[in-house]
């Protein structure tokens, strides 16, 4: 059973917003930030369950195995962190609401005493500039001028302190301002790439799902005319199951469609632009168009129609700055530029079909938001196996494979060196998940 989601506090009563600050408004996001928790826990717990499937069900075991495990278990782990800083988030975003709650209903108090002793209160909670004439009416007026100015200064201080406990909050979890260098900060900005362009992502999901759930309506329309063409009278009825399956379908489309029209509202000029395909290229379709698809180019040509340019750049980024490690060490650039660029293009591919087949795994499972956490689960795995088989290439080319056979033979040398490079690529990710996850200790 996953967590329940905690649920903001009540607020004390008020009529008005003479504090500022969306009091409700920001009482609700609370209860927003609350509800994302449990859902967080759900798939976490879903996933944990494929991995003991995987892992247990099916007696898997060995170094692979465990590493397997093991990742998993950190992946996990930050997942659960998430859920602990939204949750705090929500905490402070709450305890603000609270506060200004309370300001607003002891001002509106002191505006309704006011007024009974005859002193106008204006429609922003200010009392008059004086009262001439009325000394009784002046001191009320001076008295709750006073206590406004109070107010508007607790309130201001409450959003302040707010701010500060939020920018608290960031800091735990923000990476470093220091030590990342520029390969390291190209894989970190296309990484989070993918989180960014989720809401153009998530829409590519929902319409690739309309053209299949058209054809099973279209499917089901032919077995409903069939059925009813083959009913002996009009006056037999038709099958249940027909026309219940018909029913289901053309609700599973209206679903679709109303999700679609939801999704590209949702999406934005940087999601579109972070999410924009080699296909969507002018041109590109066109040239694919002539490639024969029966050819082992031509099915790779094809796959690679789908991968963001913004990876395709990174990728060629990257390919540069390894090749020039591995030229500092020796190595020539015709051999250097290949190997690399090979390596890169293969953590792609590798990402792309790791980040499909989780976010299809995902979306399909029972619980609430499924479609939407499936294409954030398939952003950071596939991200991060495009990183590990990207790593994992430079490693391999940078590995001394000389030393490796002479030492060890050649059977032996060569599994040596790919655990050495393995390692080596284990230590790069932990690396890069510390920039970005170094505080999150700190929190729990």
């Amino acid at each position: 059973m996953g967590a329940t989601a905690k649920s903001p506090a009540r607020l004390a009563a008020f009529a008005y917003d003479w504090v500022g600050g969306d009091i409700h408004g920001l009482s609700a996001y609370a209860g927003t930030l609350y509800g994302h928790v449990p859902e967080i826990s759900d798939v976490v717990t879903a996933l944990d369950k494929k991995v003991d499937q995987i892992v247990g069900d099916a007696g898997w075991t060995g170094s692979a195995a465990s590493a397997f495990t093991k990742n998993w278990e950190r992946d996990a782990t930050g997942a659960n962190a998430l859920g602990v800083v939204t949750n705090l988030a929500g905490d402070i975003v709450n305890q603000l609401a609270v506060d200004l709650a309370k300001i607003e209903n002891a001002l509106e108090q002191a505006a309704d005493k006011t007024t009974a002793a005859g002193v106008n209160i204006g429609g922003d909670g200010k009392p008059p500039q004086v009262c001439y004439g009325d000394r009784g009416k002046e001191q009320w007026r001076g008295g709750y001028q006073s206590f406004w100015q109070q107010c508007m200064q607790a309130a201001q201080q409450a959003r302040i302190q707010a701010a500060g406990s939020l920018q608290n909050l960031y800091a735990q979890i923000a990476p470093p301002d220091h030590g990342v260098t520029p390969p390291d900060g190209n894989t970190l900005a296309d990484y989070l790439r993918g989180f960014w362009a989720i809401p153009t992502a998530y829409r590519r999901l929902v319409e690739s799902r309309i053209g299949d759930l058209q054809q099973t309506v279209a499917q089901a329309k032919a077995a409903w005319i069939a059925a009813r063409d083959a009913r002996p009278s009009p006056n037999v009825p038709m099958p249940d199951d027909v026309k219940q399956a018909l029913h289901d379908a053309r609700g599973e489309l209206s679903s679709a469609q109303t999700d679609l029209g939801m999704a590209r509202a949702n999406e934005n000029a940087i999601s579109k632009l972070l999410d924009t395909r080699v296909s969507d290229l002018p041109g590109v379709s066109q040239l694919a168009d002539g490639v024969d698809d029966a050819s082992l180019l031509g099915r790779l040509a094809k796959f690679g129609l789908d991968f963001p340019v913004i990876d395709v750049a990174a990728a060629g980024l990257g390919t540069y700055f390894s090749a020039q490690d591995d030229m500092a060490k020796g190595m020539p650039a015709y051999e250097a530029y290949p190997l690399e660029g090979g390596a890169n293009i293969a953590g792609i591919a590798a990402g792309a079909a790791a980040g499909a087949a989780v976010t299809g795994a995902v979306a399909g499972l029972s619980i609430v938001g499924a479609p939407v956490l499936g294409v954030a689960a398939g952003a950071a795995v596939g991200g991060l196996v495009a990183i590990g088989v990207g790593d994992f290439g430079h490693n391999l080319i940078q590995e001394n494979w000389g030393a490796d056979w002479q030492q060890h033979g050649a059977v032996m040398g060569t599994l040596d060196g790919i655990g050495d490079s393995a390692a080596k690529t284990g230590q790069d990710i932990a690396n890069i998940g510390k920039d970005i996850w170094h505080g999150i200790g700190s929190i729990f």
